[in-house]
């Protein structure tokens, strides 16, 4: 019998079209989970944005100041991404008699402390030049603005917009706010691209490429056990070694554990002799250095060597990697990098749709200006900004001057995190990254490491973040019985952490707080670091008779316990609230909310709380509930919480009489931001 010919079938090209639209859109919002075409819409998704202007690459004993006179960098945001050891930074600075400062005509502003005393910077914009990027304050609030409008802003380290906004986001938001008053900016990084910022209009972007004298090749460990092995590979290992860890005490766990001389860097111990002059010298006199993200920018270890060994535990971006990669300047021949990660089930993290971001975040922007320009008081208009910060934030947009604004950054901060949870899923797609920078990438590896090693470790950790705490409650006690007998010791003979605590106490004492809670608040502060985060929230309060506050103090009314079913009935009438007040009725814009989505579900009759811990999470954003309890009532044992306080901290503040001011560093976006806000109380502790 004779094979029948198949003969290709006519197709309606439109109905199609209509499927693949159909599949193309489940894809997209997660209802249909396929690996191969999440991949393709990603590409699609990135579009062709990073399109550099003119690329070069150069011989290893060529640098950027070779071809910078062929680079047009005389106006706009201009973006150089250009390979370590080009030269970037120094191309704007110039040393004589031993000095270095900014070229005539350049301010140069690096991310840290650290980098700015590797070029002898005295972090002042009109001497030196050479300043940390919190120095842009002095611009922005300088009385002559015209004495920028001729000059050059260089801006070293930008990847650290995107990567670092989490605990950053107020500084860089106002890098950006000073872009207009100069000729021109020139942002540098080693690994970021134009894609990377959604907001900034580039004139020139460009990209210098140096290939590293080393070979660097990375080794995914997906381990189980991993703090033990990162300690055999420590004390069995005869290369300088750098171990990126982002946690302090596990850090210093390791460094007592290891039989080889370390030293630990970190944000506690930036004035150590040590490590001051480890980042001025470059030179790594240490066999290990163990450091947070705060190693990752300004250290540069000029050592000649011919091997070295980098260490990362953890997931991170490949953008990271490659920077912590590069803190060794001088290698001919081998970058050996193990990348440790725990072992972990393999999860699809659906797709980031940035222009659906941009797109939800301009609707909301709209439609909260339109509510803000109708309410009738400058009190509710306060209010309502106050109130809603949180909210405010989570949907890309801050509000500055009156105008509500997209935070491009914060999107571009919140991409930057879903690429990492992706590549943390997804071994191909990091591999492809890291091969964008030169990496070899070998196969991953599976180990599991020894248990009681590793428990040694973490508890040797744990005892050591314990003994930190008890230090730093020490030090707070010692300022409160100060303050409360009238010695609180002057700046020079206190530690950051006690005067910290003094400039934020006097902080909230001139924002109304009563006299008779400062010992509450101080106190409220040792047992819990977000303290004066809430006290600062319940600071902002401003009753109108109309708040969520109000709302939910009118429906606990007389009762001190709280049941699950009046949680659920409070919680739900607030998220009634929140859709018509703040979202306007469109119930699909709060499902997208990243803080709403988390709690809020589409019931038979409308929005509801989706569990009672949901419903509980949402009271706790207005109010403080004790954890869960077994009360009896009517006979019946029942879990109940405690209405412990009114507010978020119980702490009582006189209000002011209202007046419509509003500082101009009060509402930029940080302040919406709750994680730039949480970063500078964090801060406290460093």
């Amino acid at each position: 019998m004779e094979e029948e010919l198949l003969l290709p079938r006519v197709v309606d090209r439109a109905a199609l079209k209509e499927e693949a639209d159909k599949l193309r859109q489940a894809v997209m919002n997660g209802t249909v989970v396929d690996r191969v075409l999440s991949n393709a819409l990603r590409e699609e998704l990135a579009g062709n944005s990073s399109i550099y202007d003119r690329e070069w690459n150069l011989e290893e004993n060529q640098y950027i100041s070779d071809i910078y006179s062929s680079m047009d960098l005389s106006y706009g945001v201009n973006l150089i991404n250009s390979s370590v050891g080009t030269g970037k930074t120094t191309q704007f600075i110039e040393t004589k008699e031993n000095e270095s400062r900014a070229k005539p005509g350049y301010i140069v502003l690096v991310p840290l402390t650290s980098i700015r005393l590797s070029f002898n910077g005295d972090n002042d914009v009109f001497s030196t030049g050479i300043c940390t990027w919190n120095q842009i304050e002095t611009i922005l609030r300088h009385d002559n603005q015209e004495y920028f409008s001729d000059k050059t802003l260089v801006i070293d380290e930008v990847h650290g917009f995107f990567l670092d906004y989490g605990y950053k986001a107020n500084v860089i938001n106002r890098l950006i706010a000073a872009f207009p008053l100069f000729r021109s900016v020139i942002m540098m990084s080693g690994t970021a691209s134009p894609d990377d910022f959604s907001g900034i209009q580039f004139n020139k972007v460009y990209k210098v490429y140096k290939a590293s004298k080393a070979r660097k090749v990375l080794s995914t460990v997906v381990a189980s056990k991993v703090q033990d092995l990162v300690l055999t590979q420590l004390n069995t290992s005869k290369r300088k070694t750098i171990v990126l860890l982002n946690d302090k005490a596990q850090c210093e766990a390791l460094n007592q554990m290891c039989t080889r001389t370390g030293l630990v860097v970190n944000a506690d111990k930036k004035n150590d002799d040590d490590v001051v002059d480890l980042y001025v010298s470059g030179e790594m006199k240490f066999e290990v250095l163990y450091g947070t993200y705060s190693i990752v920018e300004g250290l540069s270890i000029e050592n000649q060597l011919d091997e070295v060994d980098v260490i990362i535990v953890g997931d991170e971006h490949p953008a990271r990697i490659e920077q912590f990669t590069n803190r060794f300047r001088k290698i001919t021949n081998l970058k050996s990098v193990t990348y440790y990660v725990n072992r972990k089930e393999v999860v699809e993290v659906g797709l980031f749709n940035r222009a659906e971001v941009v797109a939800d975040a301009k609707v909301m922007k709209e439609l909260l200006q339109t509510t803000y320009e109708a309410l009738q008081t400058d009190e509710a208009k306060y209010s309502f900004t106050s109130q809603y910060r949180k909210d405010i934030a989570g949907s890309m947009v801050y509000f500055h001057e009156g105008k509500f604004e997209v935070s491009f950054t914060g999107i571009d901060y919140a991409y930057s995190e879903h690429r990492t949870r992706e590549y943390a899923n997804d071994f191909s797609l990091l591999s492809t990254e890291l091969k964008k920078y030169d990496f070899v990438v070998q196969p991953l590896r599976f180990e599991d490491g020894d248990g009681d090693n590793n428990a040694v470790i973490t508890d040797t950790a744990k005892k050591l973040k314990d003994a930190a705490i008890d230090a730093e409650n020490a030090i707070i006690e010692e300022y409160l019985s100060d303050a409360i007998n009238g010695n609180v010791k002057p700046v020079e003979e206190a530690t950051e952490l006690y005067t910290a605590v003094d400039q934020s106490a006097e902080k909230l004492l001139a924002r109304g707080l009563h006299k008779d809670d400062f010992e509450a608040l101080v106190k409220g502060f040792i047992d819990d670091r977000t303290f004066f985060y809430r006290a600062h929230m319940d600071a902002d309060y401003f009753p109108t008779g109309n708040t969520i506050r109000e709302l939910i103090v009118g429906m606990v009314a007389d009762r001190t316990n709280l049941d699950a079913f009046a949680i659920r009935d409070i919680a739900d009438a607030v998220i009634q609230k929140v859709l018509h007040e703040y979202f306007a009725g469109n119930t699909a814009l709060m499902l997208k909310h990243p803080m709403w989505s988390k709690c809020v579900t589409m019931g038979s009759t409308g929005l509801e709380s989706n569990s009672s811990k949901g419903a509980k999470a949402i009271l706790e954003r207005y109010i403080t509930l004790s954890k869960g309890k077994n009360a009896k009532v009517n006979g019946s044992v029942i879990k109940v919480c405690e209405v412990i306080h009114l507010s978020l901290t119980g702490l009582r503040f006189t209000k002011p009489a209202f007046t419509s001011y509003v500082g101009a560093t009060e509402h930029v976006e940080a302040r919406q931001s709750l994680e730039g806000i949480k970063a500078k109380l964090n801060q406290l502790r460093m």
